[in-house]
């Protein structure tokens, strides 16, 4: 069995290695920076806004008067009927346009905010790898 010995050389990692690895770290940093300052100004993420296609419904019956018969009457309750669904079915519609658009507006804004901390983790993440190689390159000096 031979005795434990010290090695007669620094274990560290070469100075060309440490070198390598701060530019490599430095790289990182530079493309960290410009990810995240794109990701945290240059984009505005969300869903864009929601145009019904046909946003308007219109009756297109009316009144009329044959001499005040029955048949007068049904056309009329026939008529008054579907001005009430066109007017309905417009308020439906709006409702749901409204609906949608605010949907849309608050789904932007999460985004946008997601986006603009991904932004921050991209730069933190590009600056914490810079600065432990900095460390590693002055605790070898």
């Amino acid at each position: 069995m031979q005795p434990d010995m010290l090695p007669s050389y620094s274990p560290g990692p070469s100075r060309g290695r440490l070198s390598v690895s701060l530019a490599l770290a430095a790289v990182w940093l530079a493309v960290s920076v410009a990810g995240g300052a794109w990701l945290f100004f240059g984009t505005d993420s969300g869903a864009v806004t929601l145009h019904a296609t046909k946003p308007v419904l219109a009756a297109e019956s009316s009144h009329t008067v044959y001499g005040g018969d029955a048949y007068t009457g049904i056309q009329n309750a026939a008529s008054d009927t579907e001005h009430a669904v066109v007017d309905g079915t417009n308020g439906l519609a709006n409702l749901s346009q409204e609906l949608a658009d605010s949907s849309a507006s608050f789904n932007r804004g999460l985004a946008n905010r997601m986006q603009q901390g991904l932004g921050i983790l991209v730069v933190g993440v590009g600056l914490l790898n810079f600065t432990v190689a900095m460390s590693r390159r002055r605790g070898a000096e």
